[in-house]
């Protein structure tokens, strides 16, 4: 039965398709960083396929998992587009480890190692656990805006405590125990002292 009902459907898919109901469009809206190629190979949409053959639903699940999208919505618009949103996850720092670089969201998910050139800006955290712990890490340096925005890198020692490189050339090396308190010390000192 199953069987026969796919049949049926590939029949109305084909006929409508002949009918002028086939993709001649694909609109895709939100799209900033995600390769094209990658929400086209994801979208497994060709032109003049009959429209009721694109399963958005599907395609919805694919797109998800490319690693920039973070949620999709797509509709079939007759007689002939495809109408695509994406969000996409934010970049935000530059990984590196074992020498090898990639950008990472807020979440610590790798979101390319393609094109780095584009995220140059972004803070670079160095070391295996660092995606893990990024989020933290930015909660803690956020509570001092002033001194947070002159941080360039921030590297994992052991896997226990942070060493920030302030203005690419001041080495800061936060304690394993309350490094909250360390940092917030430091910017009362730089303010008051001008260190």
């Amino acid at each position: 039965a199953a069987a026969i009902g796919e049949q049926a459907q590939g029949v109305v898919a084909s006929l409508t398709g002949a009918m002028g109901l086939a993709v001649t469009n694909v609109y895709v809206e939100g799209r900033v960083h995600a390769e094209r190629d990658d929400i086209l190979r994801a979208l497994q949409v060709r032109r003049q396929m009959p429209l009721l053959a694109f399963d958005p639903h599907a395609a919805k699940a694919r797109l998800e998992a490319v690693p920039w999208i973070e949620s999709a919505s797509i509709e079939r618009r007759a007689p002939d587009t495809i109408y695509v949103r994406v969000i996409e996850r934010r970049p935000f720092a530059l990984w590196q480890h074992d020498q090898h670089l990639a950008v990472i969201d807020r979440d610590g998910r790798v979101l390319t190692d393609r094109r780095l050139d584009r995220f140059a800006n972004l803070l670079l955290l160095v070391g295996t656990d660092a995606p893990r712990r990024t989020a933290e890490l930015f909660e803690m340096i956020a509570a001092e805006p002033a001194l947070a925005e002159r941080v360039t890198a921030a590297i994992r020692v052991g896997g226990r405590r942070w060493n920030l490189r302030i203005d690419d050339a001041t080495e800061i090396k936060l304690p394993e125990d309350e490094p909250a308190a360390a940092w917030t010390n430091l910017a009362k000192l730089d303010r008051e002292q001008g260190l």
